[in-house]
Formats: structure tokens, C-alpha cells, sequence
């Protein structure tokens, strides 16, 4: 009977194994910059892992494409999404190996929320974002990795990014801005979402706004 159940047991394992997905890589700190070129310079850093590279394929970032930017009705976002033949090449370490000459293939989906430029000057605007994607590394180039250093790793992380635009000037009655650069701060600590700083942004301008109030309302009782 032990015997019949032992061999149920390793069946179900044969079975199921292959179908469960192993937990993402987190990304505990390290950083990642795009240049006006749009392309994403990198070091990713975890638990047994870090992974780093330059110069890949131009990706999606609308900030970088924004030239120039600005205009009330115009939101610049500060996110980003990299995909394609390469994501640079470099260098990684993972589980205690270490590989190098790598060429990096994958995606990489950064998300930022996004920003309203205002004002006469220079700007400098730094927002959580969260970031998810996935790396595999090779030791040739091109569009088929046919020589593996290492599988396709899941990855997540989350930080903070920061922007600066240069302000350009006013052009027929609207303030524009050039992109300047970004950078994207790794952090194990959690971070808010956009919205709920807009939110509690929100919040304490109502509370201002009520005490406001309050005082107005007791001087105007005091004089009276």
C-alpha cells in the first residue's frame, strides 16, 4: 500500500512540477537611467542576483520623446517600456555564478505615472514607480538566443524616479521644457502609488483650506 502510494505521490509531482512557475526575482536596490537616446542603462541588484547592462534597443519612454514638452493640457508620463532584440549587453551574477560578454534579450515595463510641467524654470519631479519584466541572458546576439548563459528570469521591483527638464522658454503664449534626464531608484521599502500621494496631497490641502476657515471664522467672531 506504502509502495502505491510513494508512486501516486512522485506521478503527481512529474505532473504538476512543470506547470508551477517559480517566484519572480525582487529587485531590492540599483538603478536604471535613460539617456535622451532613449536608451536604458542598468544595475539591478537582489537575493543572489544583480544584473547589469548599457546601451540596448531604443524603447518606448514617452518623457524622452517629448521634444519639447509641456502645455497645460499635455501630461508627461515617466514611465517606460523596453522590448526587442536587446537589452544591452554586460554582465550578471546569479546563484553564485557569474557571467560576462553577455548580450541581455527581454522586456523590461516600467511604470511611472505622469506630471504636468508649470512654471518659468527648470523642473525636477520625483515619484514612486513600480517595475516588472524579464531578463535572459546570451552569449551571442540577435533575435534567437541560441547559445544560453541562463533561462528567462522573471523580475519585479518598485522605487523612485526622478526627472529633470530644462525650461526652453514660452512659445506663442505656452511654457515648453526638454527633457534633461531620469533615473529610477531601486528600493526594498515600500513606496506609495502616484494616486495616493495625490490623494493625501489632496487632503492636506482640504485641511488647510478648514483651518483657514476656522481661524477666519473665530477672528471675525472676536471682532464682532
Amino acid at each position: 500500500m506504502s509502495r502505491v502510494v510513494i508512486g501516486l505521490c512522485a506521478l503527481l509531482m512529474f505532473v504538476i512540477t512543470p506547470s508551477v512557475n517559480a517566484d519572480p526575482l525582487v529587485i531590492t536596490s540599483g538603478t536604471a537611467s535613460i539617456s535622451q537616446t532613449a536608451r536604458i542603462s542598468y544595475n539591478l541588484i537582489g537575493t543572489n542576483f544583480t544584473f547589469t547592462g548599457s546601451n540596448g534597443d531604443e524603447g518606448n519612454a514617452p518623457v524622452t520623446g517629448c521634444h519639447p514638452c509641456g502645455g497645460p493640457l499635455n501630461p508627461v508620463q515617466l514611465g517606460g517600456f523596453f522590448v526587442g532584440t536587446s537589452l544591452g549587453t554586460g554582465s550578471a551574477t546569479l546563484n553564485g555564478t557569474t557571467f560576462n560578454n553577455l548580450e541581455f534579450v527581454g522586456t523590461f515595463n516600467i511604470g511611472g505615472g505622469s506630471v504636468f510641467l508649470s512654471g518659468t524654470q527648470d523642473i525636477t519631479v520625483t515619484q514612486p514607480f513600480g517595475f516588472s519584466g524579464e531578463i535572459q541572458g546570451c552569449f551571442d546576439s540577435g533575435l534567437i538566443c541560441s547559445n544560453v548563459a541562463f533561462p528567462t528570469q522573471q523580475l519585479v521591483g518598485q522605487g523612485f524616479v526622478t526627472v529633470v527638464f530644462s525650461y526652453s522658454g514660452n512659445v506663442n503664449g505656452i511654457d515648453i521644457w526638454d527633457f534633461k534626464s531620469i533615473n529610477y531608484t531601486f528600493t526594498s521599502a515600500p513606496v506609495p502609488e502616484p494616486m495616493t500621494i495625490t490623494l493625501l496631497g489632496a487632503g492636506l490641502v482640504g485641511v488647510a483650506g478648514k483651518l483657514r476657515r476656522k481661524k477666519t471664522k473665530k477672528s471675525t467672531q472676536v471682532n464682532s
